[in-house]
């Protein structure tokens, strides 16, 4: 049988019969059709074609089970766009429009607290994602699962890096859930292969190990306030504790526990509120130094391993005068920038947790307490200088907002920024 251009069509879709699927059998007619006509406007030569193929078969080829290229070729197409809005036109559901997960994807990556770096690549730009998932009639969801997934300094995905079998930045956080005020509340908790039942009184704490779980909770009534802590796993390495400890070995033994009650740790968790009510300059390095203190505590008291010796007997003597002049001398010479406790510790030559109990034993406050006392003295020189608005001194010394910073000026000399400026004026 001899074919031409258009005959050749019509023998085709002859050939393919009737499908049970008259779905199905309408779009492969209509692909057929789609196809030739392409092949006609272009006038495919026969070495275009081998080369297309060429191109199809090596896509295939770099398929594995969990990187799909075809999907990406769908994507760079515009074809994974296109049928999503041709889904969203008609969709029912009033929310945001959807997305396909391919080909990045994976069903095995780490689940992360908020806050925690996705990439161990130092090299790359950090970019900070926050917001809140919410439902088609605009309430927030709890528990919702966000999944996301970034490329490397090297422009490429994990999946494309080496075999794909590795995942960047692998591990999980801690959660520590703790009654900011008492109620009437009874909080049923099964997860881990324990049940508890207890009374959400102030103070009350749940902590809940890293990785995947499932988790039921049932509470016979709101319970008010309830701080959510989560602790990234690098608050557990020897750097930050001063320990010899293997940081995933301490991580990973935290223990299911029943809802207790420890005056630590909630002592730190009503600290950190009263920080987020009332903003400081130094909010970062109170957050920092608690977070240290914390990972400690839960090393040390709520883990599956002995008790470690090293972390017990870690010194109460004070700086040495060499490290405490270094350290005022950094922190005078960074005053208008974000001081981290893991600086000035590194300054000092000590972990974490050592250097925030060293220091305060030489100093008599907290690194937290010593940099507020120190901006605010800065402040007072930037005041009287008059060359500087009330917002450009809130900006450099890194409080949250001009309202934190007249709240603090207050409370630390009695009365407001402007009042202070006024009175100097006079002098």
């Amino acid at each position: 049988m001899t074919y031409t251009p258009l005959s050749v069509t019509v023998a085709v879709l002859t050939q393919m019969g009737s499908a049970t699927d008259k779905r199905l059998e309408s779009i492969l007619e209509s692909a057929v059709r789609h196809f030739h006509d392409f092949a006609r406007e272009v006038n495919l030569a026969l070495v275009e074609w081998l080369k297309a193929i060429e191109f199809f078969t090596r896509v295939g080829k770099t398929c594995t089970q969990t990187r799909q290229e075809f999907i990406l070729l769908s994507d760079i197409v515009g074809l994974s766009t296109l049928v999503n809005t041709l889904h969203d036109a008609t969709a029912t559901e009033k929310a945001t429009s959807g997305s396909l997960l391919r080909p990045f994807f994976r069903e095995d990556a780490p689940q992360l607290p908020p806050g925690e770096q996705i990439s161990k690549d130092d090299k790359s730009e950090e970019i900070l994602l926050w917001g809140t998932v919410r439902s088609a009639a605009g309430e927030a969801l709890p528990n919702a699962k966000l999944m996301v997934w970034q490329t490397s300094s090297s422009g490429h995905y994990d999946l494309q890096e080496g075999d794909g079998s590795a995942i960047d930045s692998r591990g999980s956080g801690a959660e520590i859930c703790v009654a900011i005020s008492s109620s009437n509340s009874f909080v049923t908790r099964s997860t881990g292969g324990v049940v508890d039942r207890a009374i959400a009184e102030r103070g009350r704490i749940w902590l809940s190990p890293p990785g995947p779980k499932e988790c039921l909770f049932d509470v016979s009534a709101p319970v008010p306030q309830v701080l959510h802590i989560y602790l990234p796993s690098q608050h557990f390495s020897a750097d930050t504790l001063g320990i010899g400890a293997d940081a995933a070995a301490v991580h990973t033994s935290l223990r299911y526990e029943r809802s207790f009650q420890d005056p630590l740790v909630a002592e730190i968790a009503f600290a950190i509120v009263s920080e987020m009510r009332t903003q400081t300059s130094g909010s970062r390095l109170l957050a920092e130094t608690l977070a240290v203190s914390l990972a400690a505590r839960l090393a040390h008291s709520h883990s599956g391993l002995s008790p470690d010796k090293d972390l017990e007997q870690l010194s109460h003597q004070g700086l040495d005068r060499r490290r405490l002049i270094r350290v005022r001398e950094y922190i005078a010479a960074n005053l208008e920038s974000d001081l981290a406790i893991a600086q000035l510790a590194k300054v000092a030559c000590l972990s974490q947790f050592h250097f925030a109990r060293a220091f305060k034993a030489a100093v008599g406050q907290s690194p937290h307490q010593y940099v507020s006392a120190q901006r605010l003295e800065r402040a007072k020189e930037m005041l009287t200088r008059g060359d500087q608005s009330l917002l450009d001194i809130t900006i450099a010394l890194n409080f949250s907002s001009q309202a934190n910073f007249t709240r603090a000026f207050r409370v630390g000399t009695g009365m407001t920024p402007g009042q202070f400026r006024r009175d100097f004026a006079r002098c």
